[in-house]
């Protein structure tokens, strides 16, 4: 599924607001974010977004003066069953599976909203995702024991669940134990 996303550049909401859009059947949708929450969707017809695009457009030469290089918006290449990835946004009730990392275990191309079921090592259910990331290594094979320790996926869920709230390294470590000690 390809999809563009548009992360905020305040400095106040730097990277936690955006607004995504990628195609939903015949439409192309929007979903914007605030605070990394949903917040709205729009669905347009590929006319209306085309001239969407094009007002935007317009706006950016007004403020700027003119064509400046794209950047490179969109995901490299799609993720499929079986790839590694780490969770970047999960459905609401799993919030807190951002940064956990997993193998997906479903695409479900027809749900623009979750389309990634994440698994981990052993395929039991971890989160639906909206966005995942790919990580480098290649997905662990069943019956075998993962390459990663499961300890990187606690910091970073730790680290998830402190962001926009003011601590340290010793605040990050002492809830990875308190989240470990619950596993």
């Amino acid at each position: 599924m390809t999809e563009y996303t548009l992360k905020c550049e305040s400095a106040t909401f730097d990277g936690v607001d955006d607004i995504t859009a990628s195609r939903d059947g015949s439409s192309v949708g929007f979903v914007a974010r605030k605070r990394s929450e949903f917040a709205m969707d729009a669905y347009v017809s590929p006319n209306a977004a085309r001239a969407f695009a094009r007002g935007i457009l317009a706006l950016a030469d007004e403020i700027d003066g003119g064509e400046v290089e794209a950047e490179e918006t969109t995901k490299s290449a799609p993720i499929k069953v079986g790839d590694k990835v780490q969770i970047v946004r999960a459905e609401a009730c799993s919030s807190h599976m951002a940064g956990r990392t997993g193998t997906v275990g479903v695409v479900d191309s027809d749900d623009p909203h979750l389309p990634y079921r994440v698994v981990d090592e052993r395929g039991d259910y971890i989160a639906w995702a909206r966005e995942v990331r790919k990580v480098d290594e290649p997905a662990t094979l069943p019956g075998r024991v993962p390459v990663v320790s499961m300890r990187g996926d606690i910091v970073t869920q730790a680290k998830a669940l402190l962001e926009g709230m003011e601590h340290t390294a010793a605040d990050i470590i002492r809830l990875a134990e308190f989240l470990d000690a619950g596993k």
